[in-house]
């Protein structure tokens, strides 16, 4: 078998591999070295899904003459598979506010697949939020047909247009971090600064039996920080960070704690141990809030 990387002849020897699945997994794994994910995939010139190809059990390493694989930056992958959940999730909307059932039936047919696309993506950029935004999707779409769409009240309507609006947000929150990292990173600074002084108020809020603006506070902030995790993650600003130290430590330490600290707040809040709370808030958290902003605010001034 001869493989192809971008229409370049790959000079590869089978090893290990008994499979094409094995061979595919090899490959994505030399890739990855490279930023590089698989993008398309023919075998004799027939294409195939990258999930089906890796689930086919009956293709066999002796029958396949020729290999090609396009690859692209996972810079890039990402960006069109944002692109094209933004505009699927676009023309759902569009086909709702306008009745058009023919076109919601044509649109519902792709929803499995684009949900899965969708779950994919927020399990690679992950958020706290992840599970709750597939499972909003899924109590409004999943199963539904144009002609369950055709009996919706006005109020149902509404309600799955505002679904639809939060996960366009999202995305498009999303493709702004890698579009515009170092424009996001401030605007995220700015609301860091606010959330700070919220998540030093979680502990009075419950003290008071606010429970539900608690816990709002601990989400908003969970979600920022995991925001300015994603941004960090971007490859021009991981050069900059493997130079800093946030407390002494590397950033992946660093990081690693402060999300250690994150979810020990959680578990208090559920337990509602004041004391804890506060002592994470007072020592742990809020000192971390700073030297994440003091550290960010100069990054943006060395780039």
């Amino acid at each position: 078998m001869k493989i192809y990387i971008n229409n370049q002849e790959l000079d590869f020897t089978l090893e290990n591999e008994k499979t094409i699945q094995d061979i595919i997994t090899s490959l994505e794994k030399w890739l990855n070295q490279s930023q590089l994910l698989i993008f398309k995939l023919e075998l004799d010139g027939k294409s195939y899904t990258y999930d089906n190809l890796k689930q086919n059990k009956e293709l066999q390493i002796d029958t396949i003459q020729k290999m090609n694989v396009e690859a692209k930056h996972v810079k890039e992958v990402y960006l069109i598979r944002l692109n094209n959940l933004i505009r699927y999730f676009s023309e759902l909307s569009i086909a709702i506010e306008k009745d058009d059932y023919t076109g919601i039936e044509k649109i519902l047919t792709e929803y499995k697949l684009i949900r899965s696309e969708f779950s994919d993506i927020l399990k690679y950029k992950t958020t706290e939020s992840a599970t709750s935004e597939i499972g909003m999707l899924d109590k409004v779409f999943a199963g539904t047909t144009s002609g369950m769409i055709q009996s919706w009240t006005d109020e149902n309507k509404q309600d799955a247009l505002h679904t639809l609006s939060q996960v366009k947000t999202k995305l498009a929150l999303l493709k702004n971090e890698i579009e515009n990292p170092l424009i996001t990173l401030n605007e995220i600074i700015q609301k860091l600064k606010d959330a700070k002084q919220d998540i030093i108020q979680v502990s009075i809020l419950l003290q008071t039996g606010k429970d539900r603006e608690a816990m709002q506070a601990i989400v908003n902030f969970t979600e920022l920080t995991q925001s300015l995790l994603r941004i960090f993650s971007n490859v021009q600003l991981v050069k900059i960070l493997s130079n800093i130290k946030f407390k002494e430590k590397s950033f992946a330490q660093f990081y690693g704690d402060f999300n250690k600290n994150l979810n020990e707040l959680i578990t208090a809040f559920e337990r509602k141990d004041f004391v804890l709370i506060g002592d994470l808030l007072e020592y742990e958290i809020a000192p971390s809030i700073e030297e994440i902003i003091t550290i960010s605010e100069k990054i943006i001034k060395q780039t």
